[in-house]
C-alpha cells in the first residue's frame, strides 16, 4: 500500500496526510482493495518522490514559498500537461491541453482541477474540484480561479 521511503511521510500517517504509494503493489490483489483509499495528496507526493526525493522535499518545505512543476505527457498522441503548484499552504493540481492554435475564445482546456490546503501538521484538505473548465493561456489565470465551464 504505502511505503516509508521518505522521512516525514510515514505509511501509518492519517488518511488526510500524504503518503508514498508502494508502486510495487500496483496491479496486485492487495492493491485492488486499496485503490479507493488513495487520495490526490498521495498521488502528488508519490509522483514528486519518483521524480526525485529532492523534488518532493522542495514541495513540502515551508521555507520554499512557491513550487511549480509543469510536466508534459510523454505519450506521442497526447498534448496533456500536468501542473502541481504550491503557494504557501495552497496547492493547485490540474491537467490541461493547450488549444490556443485551434480556438480563439479559450486557450487551455482543463480536464481536472483540484485545490487543497496543507495545514501546519501536514494534513491536507480538499477545497475545490472540477472537470472541464477553460482559461486563457496563462497558468496564473487558472491559479486565480478565472475559469469558464
Amino acid at each position: 500500500r504505502f511505503t516509508d521511503e521518505f522521512d516525514g511521510l510515514p505509511s501509518t500517517a492519517p488518511v488526510n496526510h500524504a503518503h508514498i504509494i508502494d508502486i510495487e503493489t500496483i496491479g496486485s490483489d492487495e492493491c485492488n482493495d486499496f485503490s479507493g483509499s488513495v487520495k490526490i495528496w498521495d498521488a502528488v507526493a508519490t509522483m514528486l518522490f519518483r521524480i526525485s526525493p529532492e523534488t518532493l522535499k522542495d514541495f513540502l518545505n515551508p521555507e520554499v514559498k512557491a513550487f511549480k512543476l509543469v510536466q508534459k505527457s510523454k505519450h506521442p498522441s497526447s498534448d496533456t500537461q500536468l501542473v502541481i503548484w504550491r503557494k504557501g499552504n495552497e496547492v493547485f493540481v490540474g491537467q490541461f491541453v493547450d488549444l490556443s492554435e485551434e480556438y480563439n475564445i479559450f486557450d487551455y482546456e482543463w480536464d481536472n482541477i483540484i485545490r487543497s490546503t496543507i495545514s501546519d501538521d501536514g494534513a491536507w484538505k480538499l477545497t475545490y474540484a472540477s472537470f472541464r473548465e477553460y482559461s486563457k493561456a496563462n497558468l496564473n489565470e487558472a491559479w486565480a480561479g478565472r475559469l469558464d465551464d
